[in-house]
């Protein structure tokens, strides 16, 4: 997370997953940027326990939500819910992920109480909560667009509530295992990217 206060009682949060980064890369690789952040933030001395199934869409409706599955209901990537009568993925548009009132994202809680939001490639963001969209939303989860773009789109939102998510180093580590050197290089740009977004979050806020 990148927090900047601007001014007194004007804070801004941006909000960004990196999935599939596991708890020792910080540790095995030459990650200055990443550990710097890290040094100089706050951050779990324990890491992050998933919840199950460790995959996907369950786990970013539960951060997104701060339930578990079986109270949001999205249990896996695709599956068909019998008392919708549907297949429920990634790739859905406004079909039952919001079907009980009571689960809501962070960004709708936001939303309703009058603070803007922009949610980009995050799954589910585009789905319509009982009438209320964030202000900015990117319609599908996709994984075909590169970090550094998606914070040229982040940071132009600055002033909002930027949520995004990022499939790296999860791709590469399915791939090509995770002691790979595709995972390493992969690493080394995001550390890069980091980089690149605390300078553009300072840059564009200090203009």
């Amino acid at each position: 997370m990148v927090g900047y206060k601007r001014k007194e009682f004007d804070y801004r949060l941006k909000t960004t997953y990196f999935q599939g980064f596991r708890h020792d890369y910080l540790r095995e690789h030459y990650l200055p940027t990443l550990n710097r952040f890290r040094n100089e933030g706050v951050r779990a001395a324990h890491g992050m326990q998933p919840v199950f199934t460790t995959l996907t869409y369950p786990n970013h409706i539960s951060i997104a939500t701060g339930m578990y599955p079986e109270e949001h209901g999205i249990v896996h990537n695709s599956f068909y819910d019998r008392l919708l009568k549907l297949t429920i993925g990634l790739d859905n548009r406004d079909d039952g992920q919001w079907s009980d009132p009571k689960v809501e994202p962070i960004w709708i809680t936001a939303t309703k109480q009058k603070v803007k939001s922009a949610v980009l490639f995050w799954p589910a963001c585009h789905n319509e909560f009982y009438g209320v969209r964030p202000l900015i939303y990117s319609w599908l989860y996709t994984d075909n667009v590169s970090f550094r773009e998606k914070i040229d789109n982040a940071i132009g939102y600055f002033r909002e509530l930027p949520v995004q998510f990022v499939i790296e180093p999860d791709k590469q580590g399915h791939t090509y295992g995770p002691d790979s050197p595709e995972v390493h290089n992969t690493l080394l740009r995001l550390d890069f990217d980091i980089e690149y977004l605390l300078d553009k979050t300072k840059k564009e806020l200090n203009d």
